[in-house]
């Protein structure tokens, strides 16, 4: 007989916890180093995090880039960089790097109440902003700095940084030699507004904050824009109108896609860069076509998975310790939904979300039905996963008294309670509590990488960032919301929706749960974006949410994916969905401004 052992499941299972947290952390640091690498332009510019107060009792929080080389004794042009709305100067890094790249300093900022920047008590929004919403006072302190030639100095603005750039433009007419607007426009339009460049997305979601266009491609012909050019004849995008030397210049650019990917196009980056080549005195002569910036979406884009790693091998790991063991179990029983009647609930659940974002996002974000005032985005996301979480209830409870009760479905066979003993919340307690750590470690793990590398986890508009205490606070508005869905969507997918009468393995389980729900996200984003990009006008009306919806692509696979394997696990909901409720509300509040857009 053999003196070797089998190895048992559970030995197997922490093995292999243990490997993909190890290539967790592998993924969160070799991606952040690369990022943060290439974000220096290759080691051509040292980023310091800075923070300069304004004019009206605000602090303001910024990334500077000043080229190697570049000192007191070798000044250099500058560029004040601004994000849109609901953004940080994160957005504009991909920009900045390339632009330090070619010996501009760089200062992107977070304007008022964005990112990591206080709300100035500047009053109602105004037109023009009377501090920029902070980019003045930017300005200013670009204008301090000694190794910068404050008279060669560029403002750039993406959407409503526009507006910001265009502020202090209007405030400070003699300190800037040039302007560019990124998917955006001029505001203002006042008569000394020097050398200015716009560069929009054939396919952008908010041509109609831009002059009225029915798509970006429409832009040229609007009247208003062909009066700031001087011309009465539709725009000739590329064709210079006026004088750089006299400060009257104008340029249009077109680059092909929607608003958000103008911050990670190439296109619209190389424009920035040869509209500021041919209007600031001192830049390289580097073609604007030789970018670096996507190997940095590359490094944020691996940490990020790295990220999604690490919460699956840290809540098995816990799963095997003394304290959380008591909450390991087999799935239980399947009584859910089975043959037509599984595909008819799984298509309700697939086009339940899409059908209703439009009226959701809109109706939250109306003063007349505001709940909470506070994040704008978030409040409109929220309110939007409460009402599907309600009504999925409402799905669940009719469904248990037609179908459930008569297969004599219980508590215990929806991942709700254990048998004899009800609501163990003893061991609720403990799934909270299991949850909390991953996600806070998963914050610490994003703490550090942008505390010592200024990089954060992101990919395109999917991002995760830190908090400061005014985020966190609010976050305890949101979490009991936000859970409202997340409970009982694990209730639907785990207790009633799984293939193969509960049979399959974890791993199809999982693709079949994110498959329904994604179904539906990819079918509404489709409904929206093919007659955006090809027929030459959008078939809905709300631009900034449809931008964030895209992040659904992600973000569904990762909260169902954590909800479905821990079910799995421990045979209850809890653990997965609180997991999605605290991932989901740190996603939300922390990336999104306390200014409230529809006031």
């Amino acid at each position: 007989m053999s003196d070797t052992v089998e190895s048992s499941p559970a030995k197997r299972t922490s093995r292999t916890a243990w490997l993909v947290l190890a290539v967790s952390l592998v993924l969160m640091l070799g991606g952040s180093l690369l990022a943060s690498y290439v974000q220096s332009g290759g080691a051509n510019a040292t980023v310091h995090s800075v923070t300069f107060y304004g004019s009206y009792s605000a602090s303001y929080s910024a990334y500077l880039w000043v080229p190697n080389g570049v000192d007191q004794n070798h000044k250099a042009p500058a560029i004040l960089a601004a994000h849109g709305f609901n953004n940080s100067k994160e957005y504009m890094a991909n920009t900045a790097l390339e632009l330090a790249r070619r010996g501009y300093v760089v200062l992107d900022m977070d304007w008022d109440d964005h990112g990591g920047s206080d709300a100035s008590t500047v009053g109602p929004f105004a037109v023009p902003s009377p501090n920029g919403l902070g980019t003045l006072d930017g300005l200013k302190y670009l204008q301090s700095l000694p190794m910068v030639d404050d008279k060669n100095i560029g403002l750039l603005g993406m959407s409503m940084g526009g507006l910001a750039i265009d502020s202090a433009a209007f405030a400070d007419q003699n300190g800037y030699s040039s302007m560019f607007f990124m998917d955006s426009a001029c505001f203002i339009c006042f008569p000394a507004e020097k050398n200015l460049a716009i560069s929009v997305g054939q396919e952008t979601e908010l041509a109609s904050f831009t002059g009225g266009a029915a798509s970006g491609a429409d832009i040229p012909s609007v009247p208003a824009y062909m009066k700031e050019f001087g011309t009465t004849t539709p725009i000739v995008p590329g064709k210079l109108y006026g004088s750089i030397a006299d400060g009257t210049a104008r340029m249009f650019y077109y680059h092909f896609g929607d608003h958000a990917i103008s911050t990670d196009d190439p296109t619209s980056i190389g424009n920035a860069i040869t509209w500021f080549g041919m209007t600031l005195v001192g830049g390289s002569s580097l073609a604007s076509s030789d970018q670096i910036w996507p190997f940095k979406d590359l490094g944020t884009g691996v940490a990020f998975l790295g990220f999604v790693l690490f919460l699956f091998a840290l809540g098995t790991l816990l799963l095997r310790t003394s304290f959380f063991g008591s909450l390991n179990g087999e799935a239980p029983e399947y009584k859910g939904n089975v043959g037509p009647r599984w595909w008819a609930f799984a298509v309700f659940t697939a086009i339940l979300g899409p059908l209703l974002f439009d009226w959701a996002f809109t109706a939250a974000n109306s003063n007349d039905t505001d709940w909470f005032h506070l994040e704008s985005v978030t409040t409109g996301f929220v309110f939007w996963l409460v009402l599907q979480g309600v009504i999925t209830i409402a799905v669940l409870l009719a469904g248990f008294f037609i179908w459930g009760r008569k297969a004599e479905a219980t508590g215990v066979h929806y991942g709700l309670t254990w048998p004899g003993a009800g609501l163990d919340w003893r061991k609720i307690g403990k799934s909270l509590v299991l949850a909390l750590t991953v996600i806070a470690a998963g914050y610490l793990m994003v703490w550090t990488a942008t505390s010592w590398l200024k990089v954060d986890f992101r990919l395109w508009v999917l991002t995760l960032k830190t908090t400061n205490l005014l985020h966190f606070l609010i976050m305890f508005v949101y979490v009991i919301p936000i859970a409202l869905y997340f409970v009982p969507m694990a209730i639907a997918v785990n207790g009633t929706l799984r293939p193969k009468n509960g049979q399959a393995t974890v791993a199809r389980e999982m693709l079949t749960t994110i498959g329904v729900l994604l179904v539906g996200v990819v079918g509404f984003l489709a409904f929206y974006y093919v007659p955006l990009t090809w027929m030459n006008g959008p078939e809905g009306n709300q631009g900034l949410g449809m931008i964030n919806f895209i992040a659904l692509i992600a973000l569904i696979p990762i909260v169902f994916g954590l909800i479905t394997y821990f079910f799995r696990k421990t045979g209850h909901i809890y653990v997965g969905s609180f997991m999605a409720t605290f991932l989901i509300t740190w996603y939300l509040v922390a990336a999104n401004t306390t200014w409230w857009y529809g006031s």
